[in-house]
């Protein structure tokens, strides 16, 4: 939407779950279709949106998650238009519900029939793609990139107490519980640092869980959670160091490398 319009292509976004990102988007010029799935078997959206595709004259169609994949699929095929899907993370690890995993890697592995290109964002999960058993016939990878600063400010050893950064969603698997218990530690030897999360929290069970513990630690006074911001580079420059504690289901994060081009230290760990 940014920058595709640029080089000739009309971009429009279909949306199967509504309900954060037509708000949030900051390129609010392209159209936008709300067609929400009211469950994982709905596939009214689909056919809506192959009318759509029709009447709009589009002739690509993108999918970038295992729900959208299959709303895709099915208009692909109705209008008669080619679709390429986009993998971030590997389906069969996104999540810490294993049966949850198994269903969306399992519809994912057989919408792509017929896909015309899958995308990979990095090598490794190309390669665990394949270990699953995708084939490699139509696969590709294009590595995650994000804009470059023209010059970075000059970062000396703070004297004050270091501000540790992340920025996520908040779920299990972002590996919350490492870095508070990271902090703790550093903490009880004697070193002044903090932390200032960035993100939202995929549950209220689950901040409610990480709130908890952070009592625990007794770290209420040094932990700052401050949502969802629009510019993560202002965020990025008030840290000491960026860390990224993910588990596991990463492909190529994209505030590594935001971090990285912003001249901030990284941290990251994934099992």
């Amino acid at each position: 939407a940014a920058r595709l319009p640029d080089y000739g292509y009309e971009v429009s976004f279909c949306c199967v779950k509504p309900d954060r990102f037509p708000e949030r988007r900051t390129h609010k010029d392209a159209a936008m279709y709300a067609l929400p799935m009211r469950s994982r078997v709905d596939m009214r959206p689909a056919f809506r949106l192959a009318g759509i595709v029709k009447r709009g004259g589009y002739a690509l169609l993108h999918a970038h998650s295992p729900r959208s994949l299959i709303v895709a699929r099915i208009a692909a095929m109705v209008s008669g238009r080619p679709f390429l899907y986009h993998v971030h993370s590997p389906a069969a690890s996104d999540s810490t519900r294993s049966l949850q995993n198994w269903l969306n890697s399992t519809s994912e592995r057989f919408n792509l029939a017929g896909v015309s290109r899958v995308i990979t964002v990095s090598r490794s999960l190309a390669v665990q793609l394949e270990n699953d058993g995708h084939s490699v016939e139509h696969m590709t990878v294009i590595p995650n990139g994000v804009p470059c600063l023209h010059s970075h400010p000059h970062r000396a050893a703070p004297d004050h107490p270091w501000t540790l950064g992340t920025v996520a969603l908040f779920r299990p698997r972002k590996g919350l519980e490492v870095l508070l218990a990271a902090l703790s530690g550093l903490r009880q030897q004697g070193l002044a640092v903090r932390l200032r999360a960035i993100g939202e929290f995929e549950s209220t069970a689950y901040q409610n869980q990480i709130h908890r513990l952070v009592d625990q630690l007794q770290m209420r006074d040094v932990v700052e959670w401050a949502g969802f911001r629009h510019d993560v580079n202002s965020e990025l420059a008030g840290m000491d160091l960026f860390v990224l504690p993910s588990l596991f289901g990463e492909g190529l994060p994209m505030v590594v490398l935001e971090a990285m081009a912003a001249g901030v230290p990284v941290v990251v760990m994934q099992g």
